[in-house]
């Protein structure tokens, strides 16, 4: 990585900036902190960037509201697997140009603002009208308007309802209270209630105390100026028009569809300029210069001098190793098969400048780890023919290209250690007599069944866990070496790989027969192994009592390498467990093929979807715990991490991608 810096005249500003996205060479960074203290120091106005960025920003979100109000009116589903890897839609760049000069997208948005508005306002009123129509309904055999009887000049009039239990008490209790001077029209009447209304004398104190003693509920008719049945005509004509103008809405939203990709571009357009004044804001520049900073890979650093001295011959270009305060961001670079793993790497972190990438590294245990772990041949085919359908069928980007190559590798692996594992969908090839030319195949390849000898299974993971400890140190070794630091790393990482070789060698010697003979040699090489970590462990104390406490503590920390190897087991109950469940599901499906007629129908049924449902929980549990020895076992004996990724500044787009 190469640190550049560019001094430009001030008229260059727009252009320079505009290349430098075009091109996608370098990553560019904030160099106004770091002149805020020097002689250079120079005070920046941003206020008109921050404008432009804020317009830009504020002109994104609204396409993305946009975006959102149209996608309620798209009943096609894009898939759940490209919804997952969001796949990006070709355009050339003729229509990119065309779409920014021609198509005005804040104006559909205004549009569409004003569309959400009116739907919320016609559901509103939609609500409202059916309420209405609700409190009408039971009064339609009222032939005046309510607001009529509050026109009597002698009379209270009040409609109400009453249940039917109590309608003939009420009609008795008015009639004595009131000495007769009361009538009471029964409206009509339902399974529960009696509507009615109630005349009597104005001001009668006497109904109103009957009628709440009563249980009497007061009804107020809404547009009580016509009578219910006219009041119900208006409602359903204007419940119909607002049904109408929404239909029209969503018609005319349905067609707007058609603008989608355009949408998308512009989306994408604006998140472009608004990358552009972030940049812009990094800038440090005077009435008459601007000086900008960042970091550029070795691979481009000739085209990027083409390019510069073909356009912008009057720019200054200074191009330097980086500083030993620098923190450069990372590149990692792997050959083809170690690739798809940087995924694994980059859940994790990112290494820093000055370490080895430990991706090649990890790579191979990660997927034997994963092979181990599922342990099934057949499963291993299953994962290999998706992923190479899904890289056929999909234009994936370099992530979901890594992704899918990932499970790719590793399933090409499981092919090779589920037949060596004894793992071929279970046991399925052993329950079916017609097979057996398969099965003979099958047997040819096993070394070892975790199911009929689960310690020597237990053993082997054990040892591929004391292998890849030991690797975490030798990382360890070289990254101190990388760094200049020869001692380090002879005598902090160096210490610690001769124990656990020499460890593992006096236990082999005590557990195999034939090796019993230099068991001897096998003890004082780990006695001398353990003075290696108690005579270097303390060696950055200043005095011998810290050097030696130092060294103590160590090799009494000795037993957390020996606890992490021990950690590997659970590649063994993983397989273990997939294991059991393939052959369940194999036992029941062949129970199931002697039933006349429809046996082998549902045996190849559940065989399909138990092993389906086998394989997707098995993968979420191999790929957790095969990150999880890398994270928690290998990483912590070496890796620093703090590093950034190279984000070189570059159209970026979520949706879109133009076509060379």
């Amino acid at each position: 990585m190469k640190k550049v810096r560019l001094v430009a005249h001030q008229a260059w500003q727009k252009k320079l900036v505009t290349s430098l996205q075009e091109w996608g060479f370098v990553q560019l960074v904030d160099v106004k902190q770091q002149l805020k203290d020097s002689e250079f120091a120079l005070e920046v106005d941003s206020g008109d960037i921050d404008l432009d960025l804020s317009a830009a920003a504020e002109a994104q979100a609204r396409i993305k509201s946009a975006m959102e109000y149209l996608k309620r009116y798209n009943k096609k589903s894009e898939g759940l697997i490209a919804g997952f890897m969001n796949l990006k839609k070709q355009i050339s760049r003729e229509e990119m140009a065309d779409i920014i000069q021609n198509y005005d997208g804040l104006a559909v948005a205004s549009r569409f603002d004003r569309y959400e508005k009116r739907m919320a306002e016609i559901a509103n009123l939609l609500s409202r009208l059916a309420g209405e129509r609700s409190q009408l309904t039971p009064w339609l055999k009222l032939d005046l308007a309510p607001a009529q009887l509050n026109q009597l000049s002698v009379t209270d009039a009040v409609l109400g309802s009453i249940q039917n239990s109590q309608y003939q008490a009420l009609l008795s209790k008015l009639s004595a209270a009131t000495e007769q001077q009361v009538q009471v029209e029964l409206i009509d009447q339902n399974n529960r209630d009696c509507l009615i209304v109630v005349l009597a004398a104005r001001h009668d104190e006497r109904v109103r105390q009957v009628l709440r003693e009563s249980n009497f509920s007061p009804v107020i008719l809404p547009r009580s100026d016509q009578a219910p049945t006219e009041a119900m005509t208006e409602i359903d004509s204007e419940i119909q028009m607002l049904r109408q103008e929404r239909d029209e809405i969503a018609a005319t939203s349905t067609q707007m569809l058609a603008d989608k990709l355009k949408l998308e571009a512009l989306y994408d357009y604006y998140g472009q300029r608004t990358q552009k004044y972030q940049i812009k804001k990094l800038i440090v520049s005077t009435d008459t210069v601007i000086l900008l900073e960042g970091w550029l890979e070795e691979k481009h650093r000739v085209a990027f001098l083409q390019k510069m001295q073909e356009y912008y011959p009057e720019v200054v270009v200074f191009i330097t190793e980086p500083e030993e305060t620098d923190n450069p961001p990372i590149v990692l670079k792997n050959n083809s098969a170690s690739t798809p793993f940087e995924f694994v790497m980059n859940m994790y972190g990112w290494p820093n400048y000055r370490e080895q990438d430990p991706t090649a590294m990890l790579a191979p245990f990660f997927a034997l780890f994963f092979a181990i772990a599922l342990a099934d041949a057949g499963y291993g085919i299953l994962l290999l023919i998706l992923g190479s359908y899904f890289m056929r069928k999909y234009d994936l980007d370099a992530g979901g290209k890594k992704f899918f190559r990932l499970f790719m590798t590793c399933g090409a692996v499981t092919v090779v250690v589920g037949l060596c594992l004894n793992g071929f969908f279970g046991n399925l090839l052993d329950l079916l007599p017609s097979l057996a030319f398969l099965r003979r195949i099958k047997n040819a390849f096993v070394l070892i069944d975790p199911m009929s000898n689960p310690i020597g299974m237990m053993i082997l993971c054990v040892a591929l866990g004391v292998v890849q400890v030991w690797t975490g140190y030798l990382m360890k070794s070289i990254n101190a070496w990388r760094r200049g630091d020869k001692i380090g790393a002879l005598l902090d990482g160096g210490p610690w790989m001769v124990w656990i070789a020499t460890l593992t060698f006096f236990i082999l010697t005590a557990a195999v027969p034939a090796l019993s003979g230099l068991a001897t040699i096998g003890k004082y090489a780990a006695i001398a192994g353990a003075l290696g970590i108690l005579l270097t462990q303390g060696r950055g104390s200043s005095n011998i009592f810290g050097k030696l406490g130092g060294g103590l503590y160590a090799l009494y920390n000795t037993i957390g390498p020996l606890s992490d190897t021990l950690s590997y087991t659970r590649l063994l109950a993983l397989g273990l467990s997939g294991g059991v469940i393939a052959m369940v599901v194999n036992t029941f499906a062949v129970m199931l093929k002697d039933i006349p007629f429809v046996g082998w129908i549902l045996m190849l049924a559940l065989l399909v979807f138990g092993h389906l449902f086998n394989i997707m929980l098995s993968l979420l549990g191999c790929f957790v715990h095969s990150a999880r020895l890398q994270y928690v076992e290998f990483f912590t004996k070496f890796f620093e991490g703090g590093g950034s990724p190279f984000r070189p500044f570059r159209r970026e787009t979520k949706y879109t991608v133009i076509k060379e």
